[in-house]
């Protein structure tokens, strides 16, 4: 492999010159000087000595991207589509930025604290941690930090994060399920107790069964568990007693068509016995049979954001909105229809 000395002879310039283009310090360097390392390090496949660069500098280079770890039984961390949007939009953010990605999924925020302290990182990413967990980590760190899909504790910490306007969303869905004659509604999330993301969604739904002066009980929250088997035997619950509802709200695409392929086993239709809405309008919901009603986000344009943000912190720049609420939009399809006993 060609070394920096080869490459500073083939240009005519000196290796501190080359080392300098290649870690972006050429506020001193013309632009013709700069094409020609350039060219030379692709045309000869350069592969830079990360080690020797994270020790020769302040500066690493890598920005680390930690999921919050989730079970949901036999199924994998990045099975839902929503996962693996984000993280591949966070990824290509990063290397057009002329950044590296260090891809984390912890168990606790214990871990997430133990690595932001011990990794050598330029700033991190947070994604799924709940408002407390934040706060503590926010608490405990001085690297730069963007969450994503993130509601905090009103503390002394400052946050930065990109999340979605989840409450407006969730109160369009149920609008316009009340506005198809449907009174009778559930909400379902895989918690007893939403916090976050869900129970924004949550307080969403509420929120419109007030403006319609419709009671809000118990009965129109179900807690389904993330466990694939368990969840199963609430959906079986639901097939035996179908006349107790005529919609069904999922807090996501990937327990909306979870519930739609299991109702179709059972020969519970959809939309006739129930119609079933879900949230995020991932490729779930597009490859679903009907197809599911739902509310779009746009997940790529999410994580883009995310990383744009956290280049201002490291760079030390002005950050206009440190707490971003993307739109969401209602998509209505086939899984959705009017209450058949209006």
């Amino acid at each position: 492999m060609i070394t920096i000395k080869e490459i500073a002879e083939r240009a005519g310039v000196s290796a501190t010159t080359v080392s300098n283009v290649l870690h972006g310090n050429t506020s001193h360097t013309s632009a013709d000087t700069i094409e020609k390392v350039k060219k030379i390090i692709k045309v000869q496949n350069y592969v830079p000595n990360m080690g020797a660069m994270i020790l020769a500098h302040s500066f690493s280079k890598i920005i680390g991207v930690i999921l919050q770890y989730t079970t949901r039984g036999a199924e994998k961390t990045f099975m839902d589509p929503f996962e693996g949007e984000l993280l591949s939009s966070l990824e290509e953010e990063i290397r057009r930025n002329g950044y590296y990605t260090m891809l984390y999924v912890a168990t606790s925020v214990s871990e997430v604290i133990a690595l932001a302290a011990t990794w050598k990182i330029d700033g991190l990413i947070i994604i799924g941690l709940q408002p407390d967990e934040c706060g503590l980590l926010r608490s405990s760190t001085t690297e730069p930090v963007v969450f994503v899909d993130c509601y905090f504790n009103h503390d002394s910490n400052e946050y930065y994060n990109v999340g979605l306007a989840d409450r407006e969303g969730s109160r369009a869905m149920t609008n316009y399920l009340i506005s198809m004659g449907h009174k009778d509604i559930a909400f379902l999330a895989d918690s007893n107790n939403p916090r976050g993301v869900d129970r924004e969604r949550l307080e969403g739904v509420r929120q419109a069964f007030q403006e319609h002066s419709l009671e809000f009980s118990e009965k129109n929250f179900i807690s389904i568990s993330r466990d694939e088997n368990k969840r199963h035997r609430i959906l079986d619950t639901l097939a035996a007693a179908p006349a107790d509802y005529t919609a069904l709200f999922f807090s996501s695409d990937y327990y909306a068509f979870d519930a739609l392929t299991y109702f179709v086993a059972k020969n519970i239709r959809v939309p006739e016995d129930y119609s079933l809405a879900g949230f995020d309008d991932n490729v779930f919901s597009r490859a679903a049979h009907p197809k599911i009603t739902t509310v779009h986000q746009d997940v790529s344009q999410k994580g883009a954001l995310a990383v744009q943000m956290l280049l201002k912190l490291i760079r030390k720049e002005s950050v206009p909105e440190n707490n971003i609420k993307l739109p969401t939009s209602l998509i209505t399809r086939e899984s959705t229809g009017k209450n058949p006993n209006k």
